[in-house]
Order: C-alpha cells, then structure tokens, then sequence
C-alpha cells in the first residue's frame, strides 16, 4: 500500500510561511494557509532567532510595500 503522506520539515515550514506572510498579511492568515497555528508560528519567534530575523525582514518589506501603495 503506498504511503500518501507528506513530511515537511520544520525549515520547510517556516519558509513556506515566510513566502506565504506577504501576501497574507498577518500571522494568522499566513498561519492558516500554511496549516499551523498561530501559537505555533510564536513559538518559532523564541525558539528560532534566524525566523524571527528573516520575519521581521518579511515585515519590514510587507510594510514598505504597503506604504508605498498608501503614497502612490
């Protein structure tokens, strides 16, 4: 019998969040798409120092994007 299920690793995850993140918007939406919850996703900002780096350079970009729709 084949065997359906995928394995993800936790790197995996973070990325595809990370990617997921700016078109999102928030942490529970991008949670959502990505099938974690949110609490999880804070447990990764203590637990992992480099996701917390490269989110907040996510946020950072998500919110000059943003601003730069805002000023046209």
């Amino acid at each position: 019998m084949p065997n359906n299920s995928i394995n993800i690793t936790r790197e995996e995850m973070q990325d595809t969040f990370l990617k997921v993140y700016p078109t999102a918007g928030t942490i529970k939406a991008a949670s959502k798409a990505v099938g974690v919850h949110r609490t999880t996703v804070l447990g990764w900002f203590k637990r992992y120092p480099d996701f917390a780096e490269k989110f907040e350079q996510a946020r950072r970009e998500f919110v000059e994007e943003l601003e730069s729709i805002a000023y046209g």
